[in-house]
């Protein structure tokens, strides 16, 4: 017996995508705002609210517990707060310095390459175009950065 072949069913593909994007699309509208809603609708309910006084008039530990480990979360809170700001303004001072070191880099190889060349100007685009338009015959770009790339291989070679 030689098997039928079935054809694709083009309309029911087609729907069957739909019905996967609009459960997609119901999902995340769903499910960032559920939350939001059953905690105020929880929070509002006088049963809950009647139960947490009970126990916590009938257990007034928990309370004071609650209390403590609510004030040991804040002081872990800013106490990580600090630590994090600290870090960042670590990295950012390491950032300054590693900037500073390779704008110095940069200088130091431009002088030396301009001894050579004797370059009347050598004018830079970094924070800006000063030059609208020029003859591209006269953009050193990628002399400098073959230059740069060759000294910087040769410090790390050296070290």
């Amino acid at each position: 017996m030689a098997e039928k072949k079935q054809k694709l069913n083009v309309k029911k593909t087609i729907l069957t995508g739909f019905g996967f994007l609009a459960t997609s699309i119901a999902w995340a509208i769903y499910d960032p705002y559920i939350t939001k809603i059953l905690n105020k609708i929880l929070s509002e309910s006088a049963a809950v609210t009647n139960l947490s006084a009970k126990l916590a008039s009938m257990i007034p530990w928990i309370g004071e517990f609650a209390e403590a480990q609510g004030q040991k979360l804040s002081q872990q809170e800013l106490e990580f707060n600090n630590y994090a700001a600290q870090k960042q303004q670590e990295i950012n001072e390491e950032q300054v310095v590693m900037m500073n070191q390779l704008g110095d880099a940069i200088q130091t190889f431009i002088n030396k390459y301009n001894e050579e060349k004797q370059y009347a100007m050598i004018l830079t685009n970094s924070g800006g175009a000063p030059v609208i338009t020029a003859d591209a015959a006269l953009d050193i770009t990628d002399d400098v950065l073959a230059g740069l790339n060759e000294e910087y291989i040769k410090s790390k070679n050296n070290k």
